[in-house]
């Protein structure tokens, strides 16, 4: 009895498993667009940016409107021109 309580103590204290950029992009995808702000806001409240999968892959978020966001680093020398980023359907998310 004591171990199913540990257990359960555990399971509903130990954060749910965190979505992936992949799994948003679908979700965005399939989605009427009145949900696109709330599965976004959803990811947001969950990610750290730059949002980190698989301890090999930064994915550089940005949300707002514009009509273009780059993003320069270590990773392209600085380039005044940066990697740009791609806007998620027709959200305000990069």
């Amino acid at each position: 009895m004591r171990l199913r309580f540990v257990f359960l103590l555990l399971a509903i204290t130990l954060p749910a498993s965190a979505q992936s950029f992949a799994e948003l992009q679908a979700a965005v995808q399939n989605a009427p667009a009145s949900e696109h702000a709330a599965l976004v806001n959803g990811f947001l409240a969950q990610a750290k940016v730059p949002h980190m999968e698989n301890d090999t892959t930064a994915v550089f978020l940005w949300k707002g409107s514009a009509t273009s966001v780059a993003v320069s680093g270590d990773m392209n020398g600085w380039s005044g021109q940066g990697w740009s980023l791609q806007r998620l359907a027709a959200t305000d998310l990069w």
